[in-house]
């Protein structure tokens, strides 16, 4: 299972591309058809996309896969970050000083690096992965200046990692699939750039329609 937040940048202009992800709790049954417990199972994905200037106090919410015909909603860009992890105070969580990497992996102007954890808790993050690219220290964003500046990079991408969970350990009857949950810069390939100057189009104009920008 995936749960990637895309930031796309375009000038002054901000992209926050956030997945809703739907799961379905079905039966899981014995060989006599007889159900021993239930288990969660993904069916489907859908995006909300959220724009707004630098500097701006309110943005645009649009549905990605309806952008063109629906109309935006106005939202807070303060609750945006909030409400998404976005703030400083929740990146400060990217700073934090881990052990040395069980393992780098270095491919031209990338990094990868891997670190396993001693969790506390069941439920918590089994592994971070911290992502670096010297080829995108000129973005205007950070995940962790902290990490940017020590590495001499730019830390395009964190995932933390939850292994599997027993049936019986989180819930009685029901076990608890990997989880991968990420962080992410990306470069926008041709066909998503197509989509996506599209709706940088279609925020600047409703900027200036809804919010009285010009």
């Amino acid at each position: 299972m995936e749960n990637t937040i895309r930031i796309v940048f375009k000038d002054n202009q901000r992209l926050y591309i956030i997945p809703r992800i739907k799961v379905d709790v079905q039966d899981v049954l014995d060989e006599n058809g007889k159900k021993i417990g239930e288990k969660g199972v993904y069916t489907d994905t859908s995006y909300i996309a959220y724009a707004w200037n630098i500097g701006d106090k309110k943005g645009l919410q649009y549905k990605l896969e309806k952008f063109q015909t629906d109309s935006a909603i106005i939202v807070p860009t303060d609750s945006i970050l909030q409400d998404f992890g976005f703030t400083d105070k929740d990146f400060a969580s990217f700073d934090i000083d881990l052990p040395p990497p069980e393992s780098v992996i270095k491919n031209g102007t990338k990094k990868i690096e891997k670190y396993p954890l001693q969790k506390k808790h069941f439920s918590g993050v089994d592994s971070i992965y911290r992502y670096y690219d010297t080829d995108l220290k000129h973005v205007d964003f950070s995940f962790s200046k902290k990490n940017d500046e020590q590495n001499n990079s730019k830390l395009y991408k964190i995932a933390f990692i939850f292994n599997k969970i027993p049936k019986g350990v989180f819930l009685p009857d029901m076990e608890v699939p990997r989880r991968e949950s990420f962080y992410e810069m990306v470069i926008g390939s041709d066909k998503d750039m197509d989509r996506l100057e599209k709706l940088f189009k279609k925020a600047k104009s409703d900027r200036a329609l809804k919010l009285g920008f010009q």
